[in-house]
C-alpha cells in the first residue's frame, strides 16, 4: 500500500514539475512578445 502511495507522489511531482517548465516557457515567450510590442511601440511615438 505504501508503493502505491509513493508512485502517485512521484507521478505528482514529475506532473507538478513539468507544469512549471510549461510555464516558464510560456514566460519566455510572453516576455519575447512583450519586448517587440515595446520596440514597434517606440518606432511610432
Amino acid at each position: 500500500m505504501s508503493d502505491f502511495g509513493l508512485r502517485i507522489g512521484i507521478e505528482g511531482e514529475r506532473d507538478f514539475k513539468a507544469a512549471l517548465r510549461e510555464i516558464n516557457q510560456s514566460f519566455k515567450v510572453l516576455g519575447s512578445e512583450m519586448q517587440l510590442c515595446v520596440k514597434i511601440s517606440q518606432k511610432y511615438y
